[in-house]
């Protein structure tokens, strides 16, 4: 985790540089797309690691409050470059009424939704992918 930590901080650094009001060099999206893909990469090393807490019987699973639209959103810009990156769609429909909150374990349901999203955009060759959320 420490290389990513160190990715993140200094992506961290430079975006806040890029924010300044004196700063005219226009790499604001280059380093949020650097901090979005290290926090990615991130997750996916805490991923593993779960799955060894698991394995000794040790993972712990939270129940508190969120917001179904935020969670969406936020897997929906996540997984938008992976899916521009190979030139297809990707749309979040809300077929129904959502709550504005459910009670979960965000960490393991925001790893469920990447991994789903995630290998329907890898096995996608043409066109988009969209993702359903229904109540």
């Amino acid at each position: 985790r420490t290389p990513m930590t160190a990715i993140l901080g200094y992506a961290e650094l430079l975006l806040e540089e890029c924010n300044q009001p004196a700063n005219t060099t226009g790499g604001v999206d280059a380093v949020q797309t650097i901090h979005r893909n290290a926090q990615h990469l991130l997750k996916l090393i805490n991923d593993i690691l779960d799955l060894s807490k698991i394995e000794a019987g040790k993972l712990t699973v939270e129940s508190v409050p969120l917001s179904t639209k935020t969670l969406l959103a936020e897997i929906r810009d996540l997984m938008s470059v992976r899916a521009e990156a190979k030139g297809i769609g990707l749309d979040v429909e809300f077929e129904t009424h959502l709550p504005p909150s459910i009670e979960s374990d965000p960490t393991r349901l925001r790893q469920i939704l990447v991994n789903l999203v995630g290998n329907a955009i890898k096995f996608t060759e043409q066109g988009w992918v969209k993702s359903v959320a229904r109540y």
